[in-house]
């Protein structure tokens, strides 16, 4: 398995290789703004995560009996809502369910 990922990078290097500056600057550049998106969506689903928590905590703080286990499971859920709240509104977008304009009667 390791030298079949081996191969691959090596395979890939050695295309890099005869690419000229401008689509290898390009390249870079599109790799760059991928990771940018990515981190950013981690970092948006990572706070309604933390949201999520601080929520358990606070019924903590009221009198709840909440445990740590409770804490972790609400960040966990808070992630997954985020996830599957990005995933839906993707699907919708892409189908047109949430871009469709209304049309808007005038009176005579």
């Amino acid at each position: 398995m390791l030298e079949v990922m081996f191969e691959f990078v090596s395979n890939l290097f050695s295309q890099l290789v005869h690419f000229d500056n401008l689509a290898l600057i390009g390249a870079i550049i599109v790799v760059l703004i991928i990771a940018f998106k990515v981190f950013q969506f981690l970092l948006k689903s990572a706070i309604v995560g933390l949201m999520f928590g601080l929520v358990a905590v606070g019924l903590w703080y009221i009198g709840f009996a909440v445990t740590l286990q409770h804490v972790l499971l609400a960040i966990l859920f808070g992630i997954l809502f985020s996830i599957a709240y990005s995933a839906i509104s993707t699907i919708a977008k892409a189908f047109g369910l949430l871009t469709q304009k209304r049309k808007v009667k005038k009176r005579d």
